[in-house]
This record gives structure tokens, C-alpha cells and sequence, in this order.
């Protein structure tokens, strides 16, 4: 083959040929499921495997043929590409065409199948595959054939184009076909093309090419015809001859129409016949005689001639017994039948051999043989063939009747073709029965009685129709008759009149059924008049034709069954009255009663005949006849069927009209006989009955007793009514679950609903009394907690049964009975009735519209009536508030379903009472403000329909409040107005739901009284939280429309008003309602902006979540400079405030509460720049309150109740005073100079300010940063803060000093023309009796020496007077060292010959604080020193030297400072001063190492080059140190004293002998021993080196040999160390630190 297929998917394939190989078992069911199952998946690839598979030569013919299957059964036009749908049809059309030698006809039948299948999807290239195998004059393949045929037989329209073309070369190819399946596939191909072309005709208009007409088809026929009738049909072959005469059915379909052509066709009608024989089956050759007999018309009739042979060979094959055994017998009689009736108008001389014809097959049972020999009788009837018809005609035709109709009362699926055929007969007998009646041959007596006898037996109801239109024709001509012969009635024994009547009305009842029986029976009926009835026909005549007239206006659709049933029973009512016999009444209502048993329960005919025997009692004056049959019917009823208690009922309501009396005697002996017991022989329906069955009785009888109230007449029901009818309701009803032993929970609900049911038409019949005769019923309360417990027990999950529905109803009607009830009774009525229904689950809200959700629909209806009837008549004015009160719970429900159903009946409830309203009705106060505040939140939930509701609710209480008070809308714009609100509430979109709402809640502001505004506020905020957060959004809208319409009227309200807001705002969580309940307080303080104010200032410290929020509200309005500006004027500050502070009373009690506000409103701001002009004035506040802000840490105490907390990981919210001011100003800061608050956060600047020890360094920083930051308004501070320098309060003073002392160094003061004021200032500071304030100014004085070095020149002599008094009188060392720092800053800014003779001085000075326990004065004394050394270089060298040689040994050894500062300080002194006394060559000892090396060995080398230098050059130095060392041998730091102790024997080494001998060392020895106990251990070890070093001085000094002259130094040295701390006990020395760096140091040396 030449095309080629992809390879499928190899999962697939193995799959399929797993499947394929199941053929050869002959699973074919399996693999086509399985086939359809992968191509579901893979189409293409499974098609493309099965057509592979095909083409291969090895596989199975079985396999190829399962392949087949599983293609039809794909959806072959998903996923095909144009060269596998050709390479399919390619393969089949080979397999098709191969020879019977090279393949089964198995395979060929399958792929011919396929190819048919093909063609649905793809017509076009599977046409073309065959016309290219159909050419003319070449014969074609069997199946090629038989394919042409199914395909134009499956696609009619879409063959037109191709069966010109195809018949014309069929013709060309038949007269060579002489293989007898070749010519059986011809012909069937052919019937297949003739049926497609008899559809195409049929419906040419479906086609879109072009009409072909029949004329040109019967041309492409004609001649095939002829070919096959002349040379297949006498062939021998049987198989040829069927095949033949099949398709000559369907051509003959289309040549016969041509009358041009039927005289030919009549010519063929012997060579037919002669094919009748032994061996074919004769049915074939009688459809088609059948055909052409149809065919031939009264214009061009058969030829006598073949009449008479077609009766002859017909008769043949009727009475032949040759025929029998065929199998297409008996519908070859029923063929002949029909040809007979087509020739019987032309055959008057055959009559007998009809007539004969006809009995043959009389025997047969063949519903279509039955069919043909009922048609055939009519015809011999008609044509007066049958001189009478009692006999065989009518005999058969009654037991076809009656054979046909107990047929079809078996069920319909046990019957032939669905009972069709025995209907065809049932049909056809009457139609026959028609004929012979209209024939004037069937009005005998006979006929008349069997007739008759039809009608009151029930199977013969389907054919009721027929059989009165028969009944009534005959009774016309009886009636003719007999009017013609003057002869009286024949009387009919049976069917009695009461009979046909009960049975005519019965099937009058469903007038519409059986093609119209109802208007049939009443024709009938008046048919009979003159015959069976008297008196009480009397006017008939009139009153029957006006109820077909009723029934000819309407459709079985358009009927009113229950109206057509009254004017029935209305019909029969007026009959018994104008009966003058009396037993005739009583004799219907026997009838009646007995035809009852005849009828389902179910049926519609039951049902009317229980109305019918109601009315008939009613109309018997025989009171005990009635009551003897009631209880006949009481007894005889099937209590379990619920049908049957129904038609019971209906007729004991329609008995009650007339005879109640007569049913409360029957009840009465039924109860009686129930209460004897199961051994009542005569009371079958208690015997063997379970209680829940006895119960069922009792259900029964509850409704019979509510019935006959129902319908009893007020004269005769009410005194009957509290004596009897009532304690029996209730004692069934107690009985009953005493007998269960249940509850109510637990109880039938069918009981339940009886006992509801009874008790509803009990109140009704009490209240149709009507005033005219006022009845009470005394069972009132006991009825009404029955009621209540039936409510109470239904279960909350479900609404199964309409018992919450009834009851209500039941309540409803109770409650209108006189004896009103309290109106307790009326709220716990309306309570319980709530909670029963709104707790349902939301059924009512589904797209389910079946039974549930009407019974849901219906229950809430009902209890919307029920609230409506007890809220009206409750007549206290406050009734609609308390009836809101119970619906309160629900409407503030999560779920959104019992919102809804709260909502509904509120509305109702509002709508209902607005009807009440009038212009003198007593409306309480609060009424509008609590309803509307109640509803407006609702405006905004989530579903449609309560916001609705809502709208509509409140628009009627707009129309309520209309009335006593004059509103802004009238009449029909108002109306209007809410309409449109309303109408925009149920949109789909927030925004527009949104408008609506705020334009509702504009109507409701202007209409609520000013009295009212605060309950209405209250309302608003107190749902809050409880619904959702839509309705949170709406409650604070709504808030907000108040607040701004109404904002004139709120002047007396505001602080109740905040008050209500703050409380509210504590319960809201969503931050969404929050902030719009934040911007109320906004709003508000837009009028009435100090009690807003001072209302918020009143809120306790530290501030909790919510008041931070209303702060912020109320800085994010455009007048929130007002709110700071008014802050800013409650803080006390500047000189009045100071000279008031302790006599007056300030503007606010807390000024810490303003400080909070200012820094919760301007943190609340959008932009810093908002701050403007206010940025000065709130730094200066803020400093002010800072510095008079007690220095105590105690935090604040928490609120009552709210805690605060801080996020997880957060640092703690501000509890301190100081701390909250310090967060305020850092607000401030943030917001209006950022660049201020980034530098203050970096260096940790709140910290310093919050902390009262270190808050001048954080102001000082502060003012440092604003002069780094350009934009900063440092003049404006400046200003504000001048006047603190000379305040009386020194904590303000301390402040000022500090601001200003940082802005000393910084030229800007200079500009600003504040320098010599501050400079007077600070001068006169440093005398202060504060030590902060010394200390500031001394600082400040040092700064300017920085920041103004050309001013220091100037005030040289000032400065330095004034830097010295700190040092020479007792300060602070805080003061001391600072005043040190200022001189060496300004030391910096002057020359040798400005300081003059100061420097030495100074320098005492400086090196009496060497020793000062505080390490930062001692770097600021070597500081000093270091400076005065740097100044001190030419004309007073000399006299500083001396200073230095005095301060040399501190020098030395406080490079080893503990204090790193100290020691960095001591370092550069040292460098500074080593040139005074001579020492060169030091360069290589400076660096980092001396400083912070663990050890000290870079500073011991250092003093021993030191010491070396002074022996050479200053031994008198050197001895000078012997005495100063032995002063820091007793320093408190242990740095220095090693450092003492090691310098110590530094000197004993670079000492001569003889300088040792005549230096008196007692005082150094002394001290170095002292060290023998120091809690150091490397001061000691070093102590002891020293006197070790010391004492072999001195032995040399002496000429005394010792150990050392023959012990190297460092081996003496450990000797002495081990013999020192043997002596003392302590074993090995301990490795510290300092002692491993020193024994390191030892052994390296």
C-alpha cells in the first residue's frame, strides 16, 4: 500500500494486539469495550495501530474482523488525518473486493460494514472508492454492491448527486450477472437505493442540490424492472426469486405513481401469480399484488381479467392447507384480507367466496389477522354482504372485544409490542360495531342488552368512547323506532338505571381520558333519559348540553377538575331532589358504595364516587339508613391506606353539610367498637395491628371529626362542638402517644398533622359563628401548649414536614377565638415560632426548586402571617419594639440564611403596621431612632435580598414618622425616592450598594428628631462586631451621615457621643470599621473641635490602641494644625508658666496628656512639611515639658482591663513619663526634620534624653544635629530657647545651657549675634551653684575654642581665668575634667607668649589630678599636660621642665593606666615632655605595641632605656624616680603598681653601686616587701624581683659574694620566686594572664 502510517505509541500498541489476540477466542464484546476505552484517550493512535494491523498479510482473518469492530466503534472523526482515513478506506475497499478464494466472507462483510461507518464522517472520499470500483459494462463486486447500498440507505440527501450516475451503470452491469449472490447483492442493493429515493421524495426540501423529479427517477428504473421481472424472477434460484420480489416493493413505490406506466405493470400481474408455489414464501408475492391493487385507481382499474385470477389464486392460498406450514402464513392471510378489501367493490358475483374468505381464518389468533377479519366484516356490512349481523359477525366481534380488553388489563410489557396490536383490535371492533349500527342492521334487542351490559364493567373504561357513541346512535334509532311503532319502553333489567348513572358520572369525572369519554357518557346519559329514567331526568335535556358546552371550552389542560366536579355533584344533587321516590336516593347511594370497590384507591374515579355518595347521604331523609351505612364504610376501611381515609373524608365532608348528626352517631359506635378490643369479631382493623398502625386510626378519625366541623352548619356544630367534638380530638390525640409511650418529639408525624389540621378547622368553624352567635371555646389553653409542644419538639436540623406550618397556622386561627391573649402569651408565642423556623438550615436560598423549598417558602409565609395577627392584636404601643427585640437575635445571626429570615419578617411586620398607623396613633418615643439604627447596617450585607429588605423596612418607617412629624420628601417624589434607593441596594456592584445607603441614611438624619439622636447613635454602634464587616462599614456610614447632617443639633450630645464612640471602638477588631469610626471623631471635631479635644485629653496614660487611633484621625483633616495649635496652648511654658507653676492653676491638670496628643497627631500627619511654622514651637514644647518632667522611672499604671502589649519581638511600647515626652518629640522630629532624626537614632540620642543623668548630652546632640541639617529652623529654637539661660528653673536652665553650649563651637551662633550674651552667660554659669550647669558651661566655653578659634584670642584672658577656677576650688569631677578638656582646647587656639607664666600653673595643676581615682579626669590631666607641654617650647622651657621632671615618674607609669583613655593621654604627654629632660633616640619604643602588649615587656623595655638614658645624662633624675616610685608602689591600680614594682628594679639595675650604697633605699625596700601579700601575683613576683635585684646591688656595694655572681639573672630569679612561694605556702604560682607573659618574658631573657 502506498500510503504509510506513523507508528503509534508502544504502550497502546502493545495494548491493542493484547486485545486483537482475544479474537481468536472469540471475545469480540471484550475487545470492542476495551478498543473504545484507549481511543477515548488516544484516537489517533489507537486508529492508526488498527488500520497497521490490517494491512498485514500474517494476521488472522478473525483479528482483521476484530479490528473492524473496534474502528466502528471509535469516533472515527476525532483526530483522523486525511492519509489514515485514506489508508483506511483504501484497505477495506481491497479486503471488500478480494476473491472468495483469498477472503472470508466474514472479513469482507466486516470491512463493507466499515466502510458504511466510514461514510457518516467521510462521504465524500468513501463515494469515491466505490464509483471508482462501479464501471459500466464491468461487473462489480458482491459487496461492493450490498456497500453502495447501506451507504445511500444511511445518507439519503447527500447520495441525490450520485444515483443518477449509479443506477445508469447498474444497468449497464446486471444483464452480465449471472452468479446468483452477485444478483442477491444487486437486488438488495437495489431496495436500498429505491427506499432512499421514496424518502428523498417524501422530503426533497431537506436536499440542498437541485430537484430530481420521479419522473426521471422511474426512467432509471423502468428498464431494470422490466430486466428483473422478465429474466430474475423465473429463475430457478429461490434465493433470486425472494431477493426480486423484495425489491420490486420499493420500486414499485415509484413506478406505480406514473399512470403511463400501471397498464404495464397490470400486463405482469400472471407472471406474479405464477410464482405462488411450494418452495417461496407467498407473502412477498401478495405485498406486491397488494401494491398494485393500491396503486390502481377508479380512472384506470385492473382488467376483469386479473380480478378474477387474483381471487382465484388468493382463494387457493386461503383454503389451500399446503400453506400452513410456512412461516410468513399468517401474515400472508392478513395481506390477502387486505387485497379482498381492495376488490370487494369490484367482485358483487364473489360475495360467498369473500364471506368465505373471511371465515377461514376466523380461528386465527393473530392480533393482525383479527384486525383484517373485523375490517373485512365492516366491509361486507357496508356492502350489504351480511343480510344480518346477530350470529357469527357479532359474536366475533364481541369476543375480539372482550378478548382485547382482558388483554390489555395485563401488564403492558407482557403484551406484543407494548399492547399496540391488542389496541389495534379493541379499536377496530368497535369501529366495526360503528359500521354495522350506522348500517341500520345492529338495533336489536340483542344488541342493545350487550351493549348495555358494557358499560358499568370497568375493564371496558379504555373503550368507553367508541362504545357510547355506538350506545347513543342505537338508543336514536330505538328511539325513532319505537316512536314510529307507538310501542312503549322496553325494559332493561340490568344495568339498573342508578347503575349506568353512578357509572356514567364516574366516567364523566375525567372527561378528557379515553379520547373524550366525559363528553361521550353525558350524551349517553341523555340518551337514556327517555328510555330508564323519570322524574329525576326532568331537566336534563337542558342541564347536560350546558355541560358539554362547559367541557367543549376547555382542554384537558385548561380544565378545573375541582370546579368540574362540583357542577358534577352540583348535577346530581339537583337529580335527587327532583327524585319523588324515596328509596331511589337510597338505592344510588348503595350503588354508589359498591362501585367504590371497583377503583383503585388512588383514582380519580374512587375520589368522585366518595363526593358523589357524601352528597347522595346528604340528600337521603332517612337518618338512620345514613348512619348505617356511614359505619358500614367506617368498618370496611383500610385505616393504613392513605387514599382511601382521603375519598373516606371527602365524603363524610360533603355527608356533614346535612347529617352530622348522623356522623357523630356512626364515630361514635366505630369508637366504641374500637375501644372492645382486638377480639372483635366484626372490627377486622384492629386485629393483629401494631400501636404505630393504631395510631394511624386515630389519625383517621381526627380528621374526620375536623372535617365534619369543617362543613357542619354553625346551628348545628357549636353546641355539639365544646361537649363532643373537641375532648374527642384531644383524647385521640392523648391516647395515642400514652400508647406509644413517646413524647411529642417522638410522635407520627401524620398524628401530628391530624391533631394541627383539627385543631385549625375547630377555630375556624368557631369564628364563622361570627358575632351573631359569640362562642367561646373553653379547651383555649390547653389547645394552644399542644400547640407550643408540637413547635418545640420538631428538630432544628430539617424541615421534613409541614408541621412547624400548621401549627402555626393552627395558633393563628386559636388565637382569634374569643378569650385574647395576655401578652406574655403573645411574646412567647412569637419567641417559640421564631426559633423554629429561623434555625433551619438554608434551604430556601438553594436553585433546588422542588418540594423542600416550597414547604420552606410556605413556612416562612406562614410565619410571617402569624407574627403579623399577634403583633395587631397586642395593643400596647410599644408592641413593635418588643416584637423587634425578639428579632434581634437573628438579625445580628453569623449566619447569613437567619438574617434573611429575620429581615423578611421585619419588613412584613413594618409594612403590616404602617397599614395601622394613623395621625392619633400613640407612637412611644425612641421607636424610629431604634428601628432605623436596628436596620441601617443591613443596607450593606452581603446578600441582596436583606439589604432589600432592609431598604424597604426602613422606608416604612420614614411613612410611620411621616405621621407625626413633617419630612423633607412627599408623597410621590418620596415614594420615588426610596424606590430608587431600593432598586440600587440590590445591585451587584459595592459601590453602587454603597451610595444607597449613604443616600438612605441622608432621609433617615433629616427625619430623626433631635431627641432621638443619641439613641440613634447608641443603636448604630451597638452591632458593631455582630453581624459582619460589611454591616461594621455600614453602622459607621450611617454614623457619619448623622454626624455631618445633623452636626448643628450635636452641640449638648458631644461628649455622650465620644463617649458611645470610644466604647464601641474597643470592640471592633477589622481595621476598617475602626478607621471610619476614627473619622467620626474627625467629623465631629470639625464643629466641635475643643470639646472633641478636651474630651480625647481625658483618656489615661500610657494611650492605648484606640485613643492613638482617634489622635490620628484627627491628624489626618485638613485643619489638624488647629488641633496642635490648641495642644500647643494647653502646655504650660516660658516665664509664665515658670512663675506660676506653684501658685497657679495651669490650663490642663496633665500636661503629659497634651505631649501624647502632640505626638499622636503629628505622627498621624501624611507629610512632615504639614508642619510648618508649628515645627519651632513644638520642639520648644517639648524640651520645655522634657526638662520639668520628674526624673523618677516609675512607669504609668496599665488601663483597667486593656493591658498594653506590644508585637512579638518589638520593643515595649513607652510607660514612663520621660519616655513618652521623649516619644513625642521623636514624632516631631520625625516628621518635620528627618535628616534631624536619622543622626539622633544613630547615636542613640532618645536614649540620652529619655535618661535624666545623661539628657544634657541628648540635647546636646539634638542641637548639634539641627546645625548640621541646613533646612532646620534653628533661629526660630533659638529664639524660644534664649530666655532659658537666666530661668529660675534648673532643670530649663540645664536645658538651655546645654543647646547652647553645643552651638558654641559651631559658627553659625557668630551670624546669629548670640555669642557674647551666651559667652556672659556660660562665664557666669561656670560659677554656678548646679554642677550640671558647670559642667555645661565649662563645656560650652571648651566648644567655642573649637567652633570660634578667632574669638579666643579675644577673650583669652577670660576664657583661662575662668577654665582655672573649676581646678582650683572643689568640683565635681565631672567639672574638673571638663574644665582640663576646655583649657587643652583652648591651649590649641593660643601661642606660647598668651599663655605666658600660666603654664606652670597649670601643669601643678594638672599633675595633682594624676592620681584621681576617676579615670577620664586623669586623661584629662595628661591631656592638659600634653597641651601646656606643646605650648611651653621657647621662653618658658625651662620652668615647665621642672615640671615634667617632677611629673616624670607618673608619666612612665600611667602609660599602664587602667583607664585606656588615661593611658592614650599619659601616652602622647609622655612623648610630648621626654624632650624637656633630654631623652633622645625614643622613637622606636612609641608605638601601638606599649599601649595594649599583654605582657608589658615593650613598656618595661621602654623604662629600661629610659632609666639608661637617665644615668648617663640625669642620674640626679634617676634618684628622684627611686622616691616617686616608691609613692605608686601603693597605687589602688594594679597596672601601676606592676608597673611601679617593675620600674623599681629597673633603676637598682642602671644604678652605680655606689649611687646604691649612698641612696637610702629602706623607704622603696619597705614598700616593695609590702607587696609580698598584693592579691596580684605578678605584682609580687615582680615586687620580689625588685628586692632581689636591689639586694645584689647592694651586696656588690659591699664586696659581699652571693648567688648571683654564679647564677645567671634569670635562674636567681626563679630560685628566689620558688623560694618565695615555698615559704609562703602556696605551692606553684598560679599561671594568669599577666604571670604567663612575665614568666614568658623571664625565660627569654
Amino acid at each position: 500500500m502506498a500510503d504509510t502510517v506513523g507508528q503509534p505509541n508502544g504502550g497502546v500498541h502493545h495494548r491493542i494486539s493484547n486485545l486483537l489476540r482475544l479474537a481468536d477466542e472469540g471475545g469480540h464484546k471484550d475487545i470492542a469495550a476495551g478498543v473504545m476505552q484507549a481511543a477515548r484517550v488516544q484516537p489517533a493512535a489507537v486508529a492508526s495501530l488498527l488500520v497497521q494491523i490490517l494491512q498485514q498479510d500474517e494476521v488472522s482473518v478473525r483479528q482483521k474482523v476484530a479490528a473492524y469492530e473496534g474502528l466502528r466503534t471509535m469516533p472515527l472523526e476525532q483526530g483522523m488525518e486525511a492519509g489514515l482515513i485514506g489508508s483506511l478506506i483504501a484497505v477495506a475497499s481491497q479486503q471488500m473486493r478480494a476473491a472468495p478464494e483469498e477472503a472470508l466472507s466474514e472479513l469482507q462483510a466486516a470491512a463493507s460494514d466499515t466502510l458504511a461507518a466510514l461514510a457518516g464522517s467521510y462521504f465524500g472520499p468513501v463515494m469515491r472508492e466505490l464509483q471508482k470500483h462501479l464501471r459500466p459494462f464491468v461487473l462489480p463486486a458482491e459487496f461492493t454492491l450490498l456497500t453502495l447500498g447501506k451507504v445511500m440507505a444511511a445518507s439519503v440527501y447527500r447520495c441525490v448527486p450520485f444515483l443518477g450516475i449509479t443506477l445508469t451503470t447498474m444497468q449497464t452491469v446486471m444483464r452480465g450477472i449471472e452468479n446468483s449472490r452477485r444478483r442477491g447483492a444487486f437486488c438488495t442493493a437495489l431496495e436500498c437505493m429505491c427506499g432512499a429515493i421514496s424518502t428523498y421524495l417524501r422530503s426533497w426540501e431537506r436536499s440542498t442540490y437541485p430537484q430530481i423529479t420521479l419522473q426521471r427517477f422511474s426512467a432509471y428504473l423502468l428498464p431494470m424492472y422490466q430486466y428483473l421481472i422478465s429474466a430474475w424472477l423465473p429463475s430457478e434460484d429461490m434465493e433470486v426469486k425472494l431477493a426480486v420480489l423484495k425489491a420490486l416493493g420499493p420500486m414499485l413505490n415509484i413506478l406505480l405513481p406514473r399512470k403511463d406506466l400501471q397498464n404495464q405493470i397490470h400486463g405482469d400481474i400472471p407472471l406474479l401469480l405464477a410464482q405462488y408455489g411450494e418452495n417461496i414464501e407467498a407473502f412477498y408475492i401478495t405485498q406486491v399484488l397488494g401494491q398494485i391493487l393500491q396503486a390502481s385507481s377508479s380512472n384506470n382499474p385492473i382488467p376483469e381479467v386479473h380480478v378474477e385470477a387474483i381471487s382465484h389464486t388468493l382463494s387457493y392460498q386461503v383454503t389451500s392447507k399446503a400453506q400452513r406450514p410456512y412461516r410468513l402464513c399468517r401474515e400472508n392471510h392478513t395481506e390477502i384480507s387486505h387485497v379482498f378489501l381492495q376488490l370487494v367493490p369490484g367482485m358483487a358475483s364473489w360475495k360467498h367466496l369473500c364471506i368465505k374468505s373471511v371465515k377461514s381464518v376466523l380461528t386465527d389468533g393473530s392480533p393482525r389477522v383479527r384486525v383484517a377479519v373485523l375490517q373485512a366484516i365492516g366491509t361486507l356490512v357496508s356492502a350489504g354482504y351480511l343480510d344480518k349481523v346477530e350470529g357469527w359477525p357479532l359474536n366475533y366481534i364481541a369476543l375480539q372485544l372482550a378478548v382485547s380488553t382482558n388483554s390489555l388489563e395485563r401488564p403492558m410489557r407482557s403484551l406484543p409490542l407494548g399492547g399496540l396490536l391488542e389496541k389495534m383490535v379493541q379499536k377496530t371492533s368497535l369501529a366495526t360495531l360503528e359500521i354495522i349500527i350506522a348500517s341500520g342492521r345492529g338495533i336489536s334487542q340483542e344488541l342493545w342488552v350487550r351493549l348495555l351490559g358494557y358499560v358499568p364493567r370497568t375493564p371496558y373504561t379504555d373503550s368507553m368512547t367508541p362504545l357510547c357513541g355506538c350506545l347513543r346512535i342505537l338508543a336514536a334509532k330505538r328511539q325513532q323506532h319505537r316512536q314510529a311503532a307507538h310501542d312503549c319502553r322496553e325494559p332493561v333489567a340490568s344495568p339498573t338505571p342508578q347503575q349506568l348513572l353512578a357509572r356514567l358520572l364516574v366516567l364523566s369525572a375525567s372527561p378528557f381520558e379515553g379520547e373524550g369519554r366525559g363528553v361521550a357518557a353525558l350524551l349517553l346519559l341523555n340518551a337514556l333519559r327517555p328510555e330508564m329514567y323519570g322524574d329525576e331526568a326532568e331537566q336534563w335535556w337542558m342541564e347536560i348540553p350546558a355541560m358539554v358546552q362547559y367541557l367543549d371550552g376547555h382542554s384537558k389542560f385548561s380544565l378545573d377538575q375541582t370546579a368540574w366536579e362540583h357542577k358534577l355533584l352540583e348535577f346530581l344533587q339537583k337529580t335527587l331532589g327532583r327524585s319523588k321516590e324515596g328509596g331511589w336516593s337510597q338505592d344510588l347511594s348503595r350503588e354508589l358504595g359498591r362501585q367504590m370497590g371497583s377503583y383503585a384507591n388512588a383514582s380519580v374515579e374512587k375520589a368522585f364516587l366518595c363526593k358523589a355518595l357524601g352528597t347522595a347521604l346528604a340528600m337521603n331523609k332517612d337518618v338512620a339508613s345514613v348512619t348505617g351505612q356511614l359505619r358500614e364504610l367506617l368498618r370496611m376501611a383500610d385505616y393504613l391506606n392513605g387514599a382511601e381515609t382521603e375519598c373516606l373524608d371527602s365524603c363524610l365532608q360533603l355527608c356533614a353539610r346535612d347529617q352530622l348528626d348522623a356522623i357523630l352517631r356512626a364515630l361514635g359506635d366505630f369508637e366504641e367498637e374500637m375501644a372492645e378490643g382486638e377480639d372483635s369479631w366484626h372490627l377486622s382493623l384492629c386485629k393483629g395491628l401494631a400501636p404505630q398502625e393504631r395510631d394511624r386510626v386515630k389519625s383517621t378519625l381526627l380528621l374526620f371529626y375536623s372535617s365534619a366541623a369543617a362543613q357542619a352548619p354553625p346551628q348545628q356544630l357549636l353546641p355539639r362542638l365544646a361537649e363532643e367534638i373537641v375532648p374527642k380530638i384531644l383524647h385521640h390525640y392523648s391516647t395515642s402517644s400514652q400508647a406509644l409511650g413517646l413524647n411529642a418529639r417522638q410522635m407520627d408525624t401524620a398524628l401530628t398533622l391530624r391533631f394541627i389540621e383539627s385543631i385549625s378547622a375547630v377555630s375556624l368553624a368557631v369564628q364563622r359563628s361570627g358575632e351573631s352567635q359569640p362562642h367561646q371555646l373553653p379547651h383555649k389553653q390547653v389547645l394552644l401548649s399542644q400547640l407550643l409542644e408540637i413547635i418545640k419538639a420538631e428538630p432544628r436540623s430539617s424541615l421534613l414536614s409541614p408541621v412547624r406550618q400548621e401549627a402555626m397556622v393552627a395558633i393563628g386561627h386559636l388565637s382569634k377565638v374569643k378569650q385574647p391573649l395576655s401578652c406574655e402569651k403573645n411574646q412567647e408565642l412569637m419567641e417559640q415560632c421564631l426559633d423554629s423556623v429561623f434555625s433551619l438550615p438554608p434551604q430556601e436560598f438553594t436553585e433546588d426548586m422542588g418540594p423542600i423549598q416550597t414547604l420552606y417558602a410556605s413556612t416562612m409565609a406562614t410565619l410571617e402571617g402569624l407574627m403579623q395577627m399577634l403583633l395587631e392584636e397586642e395593643e400596647t404601643p410599644e408592641r413593635l419594639q418588643g416584637t423587634f427585640r425578639l428579632l434581634q437575635r437573628w438579625l445580628v445571626s453569623e449566619q447569613v440564611w437567619e438574617r434573611a429570615r429575620a429581615m423578611r419578617v421585619s419588613t412584613h411586620l413594618l409594612k403590616a403596621y404602617l397599614q395601622t398607623v394613623t395621625i392619633t396613633t400613640q407612637i412611644p418615643p425612641g421607636q424610629f431612632s431604634t428601628l432605623a439604627g436596628t436596620l441601617g447596617p443591613y443596607t450593606c450585607d452581603s446578600l441582596g435580598s436583606i439589604r432589600q429588605g432592609a431598604g424597604d423596612a426602613i422606608g416604612c418607617l420614614l411613612d410611620i414618622q411621616v405621621a407625626k412629624q413633617p419630612w423633607t420628601l412627599r408623597g410621590r417624589d418620596k415614594a420615588w425616592a426610596l424606590r430608587r434607593v431600593c432598586q440600587e441596594l440590590q445591585s451587584a456592584d459595592p459601590e453602587e450598594v454603597w451610595d444607597a445607603s449613604i443616600k438612605l441614611a441622608k432621609l433617615v438624619s433629616r427625619a430623626l428628631p433631635k431627641a432621638e439622636i443619641l439613641p440613634f447613635t447608641q443603636t448604630l454602634l451597638e452591632s458593631l462586631g455582630a453581624v459582619s464587616q460589611a454591616c461594621d462599614q455600614a453602622s459607621v456610614l450611617w454614623f457619619h451621615t448623622l454626624l455631618t447632617d445633623r452636626a448643628s443639633d450635636l452641640t449638648d450630645t458631644v461628649q455622650a457621643i465620644l463617649s458611645i464612640t470610644s466604647t464601641y471602638l474597643r470592640c471592633l477588631e477589622d481595621p476598617e470599621p475602626r478607621g471610619l469610626l476614627a473619622q467620626a471623631v474627625s467629623l465631629l471635631a470639625q464643629h466641635h473641635q475643643e470639646a472633641v479635644v478636651t474630651y480625647l485629653l481625658q483618656h489615661p496614660l500610657p494611650l492605648d490602641k484606640d485613643s492613638k487611633e482617634l489622635w490620628a484621625a484627627l491628624a489626618a483633616e485638613d485643619f489638624f494644625q488647629d488641633i496642635l495649635k490648641d495642644l500647643l496652648d494647653r502646655i504650660p511654658r516660658g516665664p509664665a508658666a515658670e512663675q506660676g507653676a506653684e501658685t497657679q492653676e495651669v490650663a490642663v491638670t496633665n500636661p503629659l496628656s497634651v505631649v501624647c496628643a502632640i505626638g499622636e497627631v503629628v505622627m498621624g500627619t501624611a507629610v512632615g512639611d504639614a508642619l510648618g511654622s508649628l515645627l519651632p514651637e513644638l520642639c520648644y514644647a517639648l524640651l520645655y515639658q522634657l526638662s520639668c518632667t520628674p526624673d523618677s522611672d516609675t512607669p504609668l499604671p496599665s488601663r483597667a482591663g486593656r493591658p498594653l502589649a506590644s508585637p512579638k519581638g518589638a520593643a515595649p511600647p513607652p510607660s514612663t513619663p520621660r519616655s513618652l515626652t521623649v516619644a513625642a518629640l521623636r514624632a516631631v522630629l520625625a516628621k518635620g526634620l528627618q535628616d534631624v532624626a536619622r543622626i539622633l537614632d544613630k547615636e542613640r540620642g532618645w536614649c540620652l534624653l529619655e535618661d535624666p543623668r545623661s539628657f544634657p548630652e541628648g540635647v546636646s546632640l539634638l542641637a548639634r544635629a539641627l546645625v548640621q541639617v541646613g533646612d532646620a529652623p534653628l533661629d526660630r529654637i533659638l529664639q524660644l530657647l534664649s530666655p532659658s539661660l537666666s530661668s529660675p528653673c534648673e532643670d530649663w536652665r540645664v536645658t538651655g545651657t546645654a543647646f547652647y553650649a553645643e552651638l558654641l563651637g559651631h559658627p553659625g551662633l557668630q551670624q546669629r549675634k548670640l555669642l557674647r550674651p551666651v559667652l556672659e552667660q556660660l562665664v557666669a554659669g561656670v560659677s554656678d551653684e548646679s554642677d550640671s550647669i558647670r559642667w555645661l558651661a565649662v563645656r560650652g566655653l571648651g566648644n567655642m575654642a573649637q567652633g570660634q578659634p578667632h574669638k579666643v584670642k579675644t577673650h583669652r584672658q577670660l576664657l583661662l581665668d575662668t577654665l582655672r577656677h573649676p581646678l582650683a576650688e572643689p568640683s565635681s569631677p565631672q567639672v574638673v575634667g571638663e574644665s582640663m578638656r576646655a583649657l587643652s582646647k583652648t591651649l590649641g587656639q593660643l601661642s606660647e607668649s598668651d599663655v605666658g607664666r600660666l603654664s606652670q600653673p597649670m601643669a601643678a595643676q594638672a599633675r595633682a589630678h594624676f592620681p584621681h581615682e576617676d579615670g577620664a579626669v586623669r586623661a584629662a590631666a595628661f591631656g592638659l599636660f600634653g597641651a601646656l607641654a606643646g605650648s611651653a617650647q621657647h621662653k618658658h622651657r625651662q620652668l615647665f621642665a621642672g615640671e615634667v621632671r617632677s611629673s616624670w615618674a607618673a608619666l612612665m607609669l600611667h602609660v599602664r593606666d587602667p583607664s585606656p583613655e588615661a593611658a592614650t593621654a599619659c601616652y602622647t604627654a609622655f612623648q610630648a615632655c621626654a624632650p624637656f629632660i633630654g631623652l633622645t633616640g625614643l622613637e622606636g619604643a612609641f608605638d601601638s605595641g606599649l599601649l595594649t602588649g599583654a605582657s608589658g615587656e615593650r613598656h618595661r623595655h621602654l623604662m629600661g632605656h629610659v632609666c639608661k638614658q637617665l644615668a648617663q645624662k640625669d642620674p640626679a633624675l634617676l634618684e628622684s624616680l627611686v622616691t616617686e616610685t616608691s609613692l605608686h608602689l601603693h597605687s589602688r591600680w594594679e597596672g601601676i603598681r606592676l608597673a611601679a614594682a617593675k620600674l623599681a628594679g629597673i633603676l637598682a639595675e642602671n644604678m652605680e653601686a655606689q649611687h646604691v650604697q649612698q641612696l637610702d633605699l629602706g623607704t622603696l625596700l619597705c614598700s616593695l616587701r609590702a607587696l609580698h601579700g598584693d592579691p596580684s601575683t605578678a605584682v609580687e613576683i615582680a615586687a620580689a624581683e625588685a628586692v632581689s635585684t636591689i639586694s645584689q646591688k647592694q651586696r656588690v656595694a659591699l664586696q659581699e659574694p652571693g648567688p648571683s655572681h654564679t647564677a645567671p639573672r634569670g635562674q636567681g630569679r626563679l630560685l628566689f620566686v620558688r623560694k618565695l612561694f615555698k615559704r609562703k605556702g602556696k605551692g606553684r604560682p598560679p599561671a594568669g594572664p599577666l604571670d604567663t607573659a612575665e614568666s614568658e618574658s623571664v625565660s627569654s631573657s
